[in-house]
């Protein structure tokens, strides 16, 4: 919209009046509007490496007001007064975003707690920030030697009975070689939290390991069956043979047993069950065999499989898409992920809320980033050192 794109650069001028403001605020906070005014804010914050010095302090804060609305209406994402709440609608995140690039450059943040100005320096942190997690693993050989993954480039890492050890851009494969024995040896990849791996399985089976998570698994897949045992959490592309079907142990408590097939495997022991969850194929979980689009459900404390429908995909795969994700979480499944994620020790001082929250954002984003949109619901936190306090 022509009349946006007028007002804002005005607005960043410092030349505004108080009508065309108020003008401004309605169209940015129009959600017809969000493409244009996040594509503004982006240009005016990157493409012209704008700072302190070139946009006035109450341009800024008359932008930012006009994102969070503070004044006149509630904003999109505003918790209603009930105990489910959308932090971040997809639509309003490029809002959260634009308003974090704001931030980051120095620019004002109006709150809507207090409508108190609050100067961000661009060269000097005031709160402690922890940063996102990020591709590493380490690799344990059949002999006990460990490899950490973090850094290495291209090439050979190890050869093993009936396997050479390869990395290509950031992921682990194996290249079957004919120097083999009768013996079987295995390798254990390992993600500590804030990290995640990719690696291929000497079958062509393809796995996606979410941080703090394992896979043990033969460096050459000898015999009547593939098997491989998982702790944590793994999403797997399953090689296809017929004539030797692929077996996943979690955590030594249950089984999947498939033929050729897209899954997830969620084996967190702090959610109290494992989640097995088809996206295409066939499996099988004890006795239970489950379609796409359907979860097996094992409880930790009953010993029972249970099948079910009501899934939300999206929400599963979002750690192997680079997002988090949420649709009605409860707030403790939310902050064990962030704990996961950017190696945090969660610390309850006073217990948590009973709210659940919806919403989406990336994981590239700082701990305190995601934070604050979290803050936004009434979910107060403070990080000292590696800990992350949930507060009243």
């Amino acid at each position: 919209m022509e009349r946006l794109t007028t007002l804002y650069r005005i607005c960043l001028q410092g030349n505004a009046t108080p009508a065309e403001t108020g003008e401004l605020r309605r169209l940015l906070t129009d959600p017809e509007n969000a493409e244009l005014a996040a594509g503004l804010m982006r240009e005016a914050f990157t493409t012209q490496k704008a700072t302190l010095e070139d946009i006035s302090p109450d341009a800024a804060a008359a932008v930012l007001q006009a994102i969070f609305n503070a004044e006149n209406r509630p904003i999109p994402y505003s918790p209603p007064v009930v105990h489910r709440v959308h932090f971040l609608k997809t639509a309003w995140f490029r809002y959260a975003a634009a308003v974090l690039l704001l931030v980051a450059t120095g620019a004002y943040f109006w709150s809507r707690n207090n409508r108190e100005q609050l100067m961000v320096s661009a060269h000097r942190q005031t709160a402690p920030d922890i940063a996102p997690g990020k591709a590493g693993a380490i690799l344990t050989l059949a002999d006990g030697r460990q490899v950490v993954l973090d850094s290495l480039g291209n090439g050979a890492i190890a050869t093993q009975n009936g396997s050479r050890v390869l990395l290509k851009d950031g992921r682990l494969a194996y290249d079957p070689t004919d120097d083999r024995t009768g013996e079987t040896m295995y390798n254990t990849m390992t993600t500590p939290r804030g990290r995640q791996y990719q690696l291929t399985l000497p079958d062509g089976t393809k796995v996606w390991l979410n941080a703090a998570s394992s896979i043990t698994y033969p460096t050459a897949f000898n015999g009547r069956e593939r098997k491989v045992s998982v702790t944590g959490e793994a999403y797997f592309e399953v090689g296809k043979d017929k004539t030797r079907p692929f077996r996943v142990s979690v955590n030594n408590q249950s089984e999947v047993e498939v033929l050729g097939t897209h899954f997830n495997v969620d084996g967190y022991e702090d959610d109290g069950k494992i989640k097995i969850t088809l996206l295409e194929g066939s499996v099988r979980v004890g006795a239970l065999t489950i379609r796409p689009g359907q979860q097996a459900v094992y409880s930790l404390d009953t010993r029972q499989t249970q099948a079910t429908s009501a899934i939300d995909i999206d929400q599963i795969m979002a750690w192997k898409n680079g997002l988090f994700y949420f649709d009605n979480a409860d707030i403790k499944t939310i902050l064990n992920q962030l704990s996961r994620w950017y190696d945090v020790e969660l610390v309850y001082e006073h217990g948590l809320p009973d709210i659940e929250l919806g919403g989406e954002m990336k994981r590239d984003l700082t701990l305190s980033q995601v934070l604050k949109g979290m803050g936004e619901v009434g979910v107060n936190f403070k990080i000292e050192g590696k800990k992350l306090i949930v507060t009243p």
